[in-house]
């Protein structure tokens, strides 16, 4: 049997955690990262006595949720691209660390699903 490759572009919580449930679901997984530190909004170095982030102003959400889109669904794929699909925290509303962990699982469920596959997290 053939074993599908996933490509995660974007080594941000997200990303990782895609790779994560990929692996233990029996995927093949390549992760790729424009920066040198994995991590994505979450990632921090010192140098030279200062702290850098890759977050914007310190944010750590997406975008704010209020009573008119709290339970708006944002697509996961873009139209004309077959097997693309978006995981993290700006295509959840409220964003957050646990929101891109879970896309991340969410998106393997969808295409275990798809791959008439069970979902599994090792125990």
């Amino acid at each position: 049997m053939h074993t599908k490759t996933i490509a995660i572009i974007g080594a941000g919580l997200a990303g990782l955690s895609t790779g994560c449930y990929a692996q233990m679901n029996g995927y093949s997984t390549h992760i790729f990262e424009h920066h040198s530190k994995a991590g994505g909004v979450a990632a921090a170095w010192r140098r030279d006595g200062c702290l850098y982030t890759l977050n914007h102003k310190g944010a750590y959400m997406s975008w704010l949720p209020s009573a008119d889109n709290i339970l708006e669904t944002i697509p996961r794929t873009l139209p004309g691209l077959s097997n693309f699909y978006m995981a993290g925290q700006w295509v959840t509303p409220g964003g957050s660390v646990p929101t891109s962990l879970f896309s991340g699982r969410q998106l393997i469920e969808v295409l275990c699903n798809q791959d008439g596959k069970k979902f599994a997290v090792p125990k």
